[in-house]
């Protein structure tokens, strides 16, 4: 990761791109900069990426059917194997996984707010905003938006199955967007991918409490603040 960081927007860079959005990137970035990313990427992920998973397990204690889906992926993926590690190779066969992940964060996003900040005056739905405005974009409007989403109140790890399938433009903001995107996106998917396989590998989860809804405090993410679960070894 910090290879792609140090690299980023140099010729050395897989995605080298002059320009994005008229915007210039012909400068590498700062050692600052770097700094900061890096720092956002390990202290800030971690809250995101340890509530998340509480997320995905409640849903999958509430949708056996998804559970099942997953479980299978897992025992395929290792044949039952129970100890051997992880390697890449594993981490681009959980497809299911992946799609669980991404459906969790639509129906229940953990990063429910994504700010950003007015560079220029501009004029939006009919009011006028002066240059260093803070816009706040509401994650879940968006991503049960029937604009974006067919059928977006159902909780549906397929949609991500589709062959070919992509959301619109703009209409999942797991990790925000644009060129403040954030960096730790692909660390943050392979920490949700190997934790969920290496986890339901040897154990299975149910609620003590089916009926209790899910605990959350909101802010600037949605952090759950008590899920009381049955854990059950799977040998």
């Amino acid at each position: 990761m910090l290879t792609s960081v140090i690299t980023a927007n140099t010729p050395r860079d897989i995605n080298y791109t002059k320009t994005v959005g008229g915007e210039s990137m012909d400068r590498p970035m700062t050692d600052l900069e770097i700094r900061h990313i890096m720092f956002d990427t390990f202290i800030g992920g971690t809250d995101t990426t340890a509530n998340l998973i509480s997320f995905i397990v409640y849903y999958l204690a509430h949708y056996p059917d998804v559970k099942r889906k997953v479980v299978e992926e897992i025992d395929r993926v290792f044949q039952d194997d129970k100890t051997r590690p992880i390697t890449e190779k594993d981490l681009n066969q959980f497809k299911y996984i992946d799609a669980v992940i991404k459906e969790v964060d639509r129906v229940f996003p953990v990063s429910n707010m994504l700010q950003r900040y007015g560079t220029a005056p501009d004029e939006i739905a009919g009011y006028k905003w002066p240059s260093g405005t803070m816009f706040q974009v509401n994650a879940i409007s968006i991503h049960k938006s029937k604009d974006y989403w067919e059928d977006p109140e159902t909780f549906n790890p397929d949609r991500w199955m589709v062959e070919g399938f992509e959301p619109k433009k703009n209409s999942f903001i797991m990790f925000g967007g644009g060129l403040r995107v954030c960096p730790g996106r692909k660390l943050a998917m392979i920490e949700l991918v190997a934790l969920m396989a290496l986890i339901y590998r040897k154990y299975d989860f149910d609620l003590v409490n089916m009926e209790a809804p899910l605990q959350v405090k909101s802010g600037i993410i949605s952090a759950c603040t008590q899920l009381l679960v049955k854990v059950k070894s799977r040998n």
